[in-house]
Parts: structure tokens; C-alpha cells; sequence
């Protein structure tokens, strides 16, 4: 088998924080002639190469994610397909991904456009820029997801309530009760949502995902930081069968947290509370799992999508012997 090459980036990394390792694989131009692209088609996963192939590749790369991108014909709905595979799986929207590649894209492409557009398997088009950083200087790459609102409120005492303390007071450090039991819970299909007070130490509440895998749902646990440098605190857990690891840093999730702390009111009042001096809808964001991830996120509130920025280091090439051919 041909070896392939992927770049590796560390996204939404800083001085202070390592950031999330993602390969980029930028895939041959479909051979001339193949159809345009239209918009409410199906994912043309047929111009990809075999699914046991890409899981292959990133199997070998074993990194948290690797992002396959493929040039669509002029005229598609987007300017690249992308797939996204983890060591055993594919993923149905990656973040810090989707940052390492328009990073990449941005740094290769000759006379790149404003905004890159990327048809998704699962979530439709979504889009990348550069942008001023709304809370400091110079540009940062952004990424345009849609925003993950309205989920339901799970109620304290409930029997879903109580399966999760049992769950969460198993996998952790921390009795629900005092600072550490949550101020809400909120859930819907396989997205779950967790605030806890300023008052945790967030960072310190030792978690092992394997005993959460039961929950087969993302958990995207916050707080708001009683530290004046950032916003938000979060952390977040894929608890799946065979697949349950805490995320080192991810943007997806904050799809989620963001709009939840800025449209919540109880939320935002312990915003105002700990932040009085902060104003409009971008918050600075400290992801405390132990490597660590710093991320810029804004909610635009008139799209109902939320543009996630962080900065992208390169880190180098990884060649592994497989074939996309």
C-alpha cells in the first residue's frame, strides 16, 4: 500500500494550554466530469474512497481526529466535502478538526476566498473564516456551526435525575450535593448538558468516562469561571460504548454551552454576577481537561449558529502506510 500523508495541527491551543491533536488528509479532485453537487442532495460518499479505508487511515494515525476533505466539482453547493473518523469511528462534526483543516486550507490554498464552505454527512454546509477576534487583537480562524438550543431541562429528583448521580457519583470525585451537585441538567437524544457552580473546582473533579459509557450521549459539562481571565469553564466526556474518553479541546460542544449561558437567565444573571464588565455574545472559553484548550466563541443569534475561533499550531507530517487510491 501507497503511504499517505497527513498534517498535524494542535487547534485551539495557546501558551498555556496544548490544544486538540487533529490530522488533515486532503483528498484528489474527483476525476473530471463527476456531477456537481447540489444542495439537499445526498453526501456524495461515493466519491470518497471505502469507509473501511478512511477508518483504516485513521486507525494508524491514532489521533483524536483525522479530517478527510475532498475538493467538490465547480458549481456544488460547498467547496469541499468533509468526513471526520476518529481511531473507531466516524464523527458526525468535529471542531477542532474543522479548525486544523480551514487552518490548513487558509495556509495552502492559492488565493484562497474569504470563507471556506464544507458540505457535512450529517449537518448540511457549514463555513469557515478569518476574523477579527472579538476579544483581543489580530485574526483568528472561525467556524460556523449551527447552534444546539432548547434542550430540555431534566428535573431535579426525577428518576432520570437520580440515574444520573447514581452514574456521575460513580465516575467521579464529586458527590452531587453542596458546590458539586449541578445547577441544571438538561438533556435531549445524545446530547447532555451539565452546570455546575463557580464554586467547583471543575479541573480537579476526577471523571473516568468508561463508567459513563451507559449514558451513549455527549456529556457537555460547564460552569461559569470565577476567574476574571475567561468566561466559561467546560469540560467534555464521550461516554459511549467502546468509545469513552474525555475531548481535550472542542468546539462542537459549545454549540451548545454558549447560547445555554448567554440565553439562559438564571445562567446569565451568575454571568453578570462573576463578569459585570463583559458585554456582547462572544465569551473566552478554558477547556480544563488536563492538556487543555482556549477557544473564542460567539453566538450569532440572527443565523441560530455559533462561530467558533481558536488558534491553530502546526505541528508536523505523519505518514502511515495505507492507501486512498
Amino acid at each position: 500500500m501507497a503511504p499517505i500523508t497527513a498534517t498535524v495541527y494542535n487547534a485551539f491551543s495557546s501558551p498555556s494550554a496544548q490544544g486538540n491533536p487533529a490530522a488533515v488528509i486532503v483528498l484528489d479532485s474527483p476525476d473530471e466530469g463527476a456531477a456537481v453537487v447540489q444542495d439537499g442532495q445526498d453526501f456524495p460518499c461515493a466519491l470518497y474512497p471505502p469507509d473501511a479505508q478512511l477508518q483504516a487511515i485513521s486507525t494508524q494515525i491514532n489521533l483524536p481526529m483525522t479530517a478527510f476533505v475532498l475538493p467538490l466539482p465547480g458549481g456544488s453547493c460547498a467547496d469541499y466535502a468533509v468526513r471526520w473518523f476518529n481511531v473507531t469511528n466516524e464523527g458526525p462534526l468535529c471542531g477542532h478538526a474543522t479548525l486544523a483543516m480551514s487552518e490548513h486550507l487558509f495556509n495552502t490554498v492559492a488565493n484562497p476566498p474569504p470563507t471556506f464552505r464544507y458540505l457535512t454527512r450529517f449537518h448540511g454546509v457549514i463555513s469557515a473564516s478569518q476574523h477579527q477576534n472579538p476579544l483581543g487583537d489580530g485574526k483568528l480562524v472561525g467556524i460556523e456551526f449551527p447552534e444546539l438550543t432548547n434542550i430540555p431541562a431534566v428535573p431535579k429528583g426525577s428518576e432520570t435525575w437520580e440515574e444520573l448521580r447514581r452514574l456521575f457519583e460513580e465516575a467521579t470525585s464529586s458527590l452531587w450535593q453542596g458546590h458539586g451537585e449541578p445547577l441544571g441538567v438538561y438533556k435531549q437524544d445524545q446530547f447532555l448538558l451539565i452546570e455546575f457552580s463557580p464554586e467547583l473546582d471543575l479541573a480537579g473533579v476526577q471523571m473516568e468516562p468508561q463508567k459513563l459509557s451507559s449514558l451513549h450521549s455527549y456529556a457537555y459539562i460547564f460552569q461559569i469561571s470565577a476567574q476574571p481571565s475567561e468566561q466559561i469553564h467546560s469540560r467534555v466526556m464521550h461516554c459511549f460504548p467502546g468509545h469513552a474518553d474525555e475531548d481535550i479541546a472542542t468546539g462542537s460542544a459549545h454549540r451548545a454551552i454558549i447560547p445555554h449561558a448567554l440565553g439562559n437567565p438564571e445562567t446569565r444573571a451568575r454571568l453578570d454576577k462573576y463578569h459585570p464588565q463583559h458585554e456582547g455574545d462572544a465569551l473566552r472559553v478554558a477547556q480544563q481537561s488536563p492538556k487543555g484548550g482556549e477557544l473564542v466563541v460567539q453566538w450569532l443569534r440572527e443565523e441560530k449558529s455559533v462561530r467558533i475561533m481558536g488558534r491553530v499550531d502546526s505541528v508536523g507530517e505523519k505518514t502511515v502506510e495505507a492507501s486512498v487510491n
